[in-house]
């Protein structure tokens, strides 16, 4: 886990050759007055209920190109060349934490780039197909949780927010595994600067 560059230097657009990674996440943190990880999730609104129910899962979705066309997402394992600018990851990340959670940059303390992990779409999950695709988690440590709570998402797409130990069963299996991993890491660096 290393830290990410430093938020002033993650909005926009940035050129970024040759990168194929699509997807970003973020995930909010707090310890409890128990000394208990917390993470804060999103309770995606329904789109497909042939799939079955939303679960909480990470803040997540697609990097934006800037290219003639305008602004569009990047598609899946779009190889991006530098004559195109691209949103970079941590940008991503931020952009849907405002949009599913309510996240501002001016809550988050600390960002720390978690590395890439596997995920399954809903449709995937639901079909029991194996296509797995990557995403790139970006943690916040966040100034005040209570700021974020009683924050609004920017986009109306999300049923509920809440804070949830990584082991909560009302996760999404793959998400809630994700989160487990990123407990152990935050664990195994705890009281360290990341």
């Amino acid at each position: 886990m290393k830290s990410a560059p430093p938020l002033s230097r993650l909005h926009g657009a940035d050129l970024t050759g040759g990168n194929t990674l699509d997807k970003a996440g973020i995930l909010p943190f707090r310890y409890t007055p128990e000394r208990e990880l917390e993470f804060f999730f999103v309770l995606p609104e329904e789109k497909h209920p042939a799939f079955g129910p939303q679960q909480f899962q990470i803040a997540k979705g697609t990097r934006k190109v800037f290219d003639a066309g305008g602004l569009r997402d990047m598609g899946p394992m779009e190889s991006v060349d530098t004559s195109i600018a691209v949103e970079t990851l941590a940008a991503t990340a931020l952009r849907e934490g405002a949009e599913e959670i309510g996240l501002h940059e001016s809550m988050v303390t600390r960002l720390i780039d978690a590395g890439k992990f596997a995920f399954q779409s809903q449709k995937d999950m639901a079909l029991g197909g194996s296509g797995a695709k990557t995403l790139r988690i970006f943690l916040a440590e966040i100034r005040s949780p209570a700021d974020l709570e009683a924050s609004h998402p920017t986009l109306d797409h999300s049923q509920d927010r809440k804070w949830l130990k990584p082991d909560d069963p009302r996760l999404r299996p793959d998400h809630r595994e994700i989160a487990q991993k990123l407990a152990a890491m935050l664990g195994k660096n705890s009281g360290k600067s990341l």
